[in-house]
């Protein structure tokens, strides 16, 4: 009577219980057709064996763990395919193995549930990125779907993208480590950015147009300050001597190079000429271009007033005494600078000349007669 097994489990009672407690059951489940492992090791007998009829009880996963199953029987019965006895929610599924879609890169740590919604993933799930990716795709859709053409498994910041292969803009020079959103604003690429370098460096430009929009003609891509502008060629002012090697700011000031830069070099020179116009603004007639401090000027060559006598060694300033602001005309006329010097008080006339020399003043010339002592 009391048997609840009702005769399944034979009438050999002494197997399973003894006589000192009829609930302790000695029996032991590994010799059975189903040993418990993992968590079925500690589980209570009652939570598989719902009536004390254990006989036929079901072994497979599913008979037990039917309502457990949160794919809704979309991958069949056979739960130990993906799960084990340990833990259910150790997962032995091997995505390479038993999908067509090996898992990469950044995926191979991702969890199911992030791709998989819903606990269905047999036939559900897509393949291509997009459709997972679209919500992050920050071009709206621009480039097409096919974002394995730009992005990996890897990281979606890593880039397979080459400028200049995918682009008709190689990138060159400093272009080449600028970051894409220097250019690129708003993660819209395609068919907004000019490829000009004044439509990207307008803010950049110091000379404030004046030279045109064709950077490209003075300056490289390798650096903005490395100049390709060649002085000679480009201007009607070829550098010489010591004007090669002058910073282009010590002539050009401002940055407005073009039709404001006087060529005469009194014209940029006016705060070096030591001596203060006196004689004239043609600089060049004594100075050349390789270096200041050098200067030559051959009186008895480039003017029509030889020196000889007395004038020879003397000062400039001793003749030319008043600043000039053009072309220096002294007058030849003995008279325009002895005056002071005439005892005669011009009663001989202006032309000095005619008794005296360069030489020394108080020499006579021969035969200009004897002056009466007064």
């Amino acid at each position: 009577k009391d048997d609840k097994h009702k005769g399944q489990e034979g009438t050999t009672c002494s197997e399973c219980h003894d006589d000192r407690s009829w609930k302790k059951a000695p029996f032991d489940h590994n010799k059975s057709r189903f040993p418990l492992m993992g968590k079925h090791a500690t589980t209570e007998c009652k939570k598989c064996h719902l009536t004390p009829a254990f006989k036929d009880t079901p072994m497979e996963c599913f008979s037990c763990h039917k309502k457990d199953d949160k794919h809704k029987g979309a991958y069949g019965e056979k739960c130990e395919t993906c799960h084990g006895e340990s833990n259910w929610k150790t997962i032995t599924f091997d995505h390479d193995l038993h999908s067509k879609y090996p898992l990469r890169g950044r995926h191979n740590t991702t969890t199911c549930d992030s791709c998989h919604k819903g606990y269905l993933y047999k036939d559900k799930t897509p393949t291509d990125c997009y459709a997972c990716h679209k919500k992050d795709d920050k071009h709206k859709g621009r480039y097409s779907e096919k974002c394995e053409r730009c992005h990996t498994e890897r990281n979606w910041k890593v880039l397979l993208f080459e400028h200049d292969r995918d682009t008709s803009y190689p990138l060159k020079g400093y272009h080449r480590k600028t970051k894409c959103d220097s250019c690129h604003k708003s993660t819209l690429y395609k068919d907004k950015t000019p490829t000009d370098c004044y439509a990207c460096h307008k803010k950049d430009d110091i000379h404030r147009s004046t030279f045109g929009e064709k950077c490209e003609k003075c300056h490289g891509e390798q650096t903005w300050k490395t100049v390709a502008f060649n002085h000679d060629q480009d201007t009607k002012y070829p550098l010489v001597g010591k004007h090669r090697t002058t910073t282009c700011e010590s002539c050009h000031t401002g940055q407005l190079y073009r039709d404001k830069t006087p060529t005469t070099c009194h014209g940029c020179h006016k705060n070096d000429d030591a001596h203060r116009r006196k004689l004239g603004t043609e600089c060049q007639d004594c100075h050349n271009v390789r270096d200041w401090k050098i200067w030559d000027f051959d009186h008895n060559v480039r003017t029509r007033f030889k020196l000889d006598g007395g004038h020879k060694g003397l000062d400039c300033y001793a003749c030319h005494a008043e600043r000039m602001d053009k072309k220096v005309v002294t007058s030849s006329a003995c008279v325009s600078c002895h005056t002071k010097d005439d005892k005669h008080e011009g009663s001989f006339g202006s032309q000095c000349d005619r008794c005296h020399e360069t030489t020394l003043w108080k020499t006579i010339k021969p035969g200009t007669g004897v002056l009466r002592r007064r």
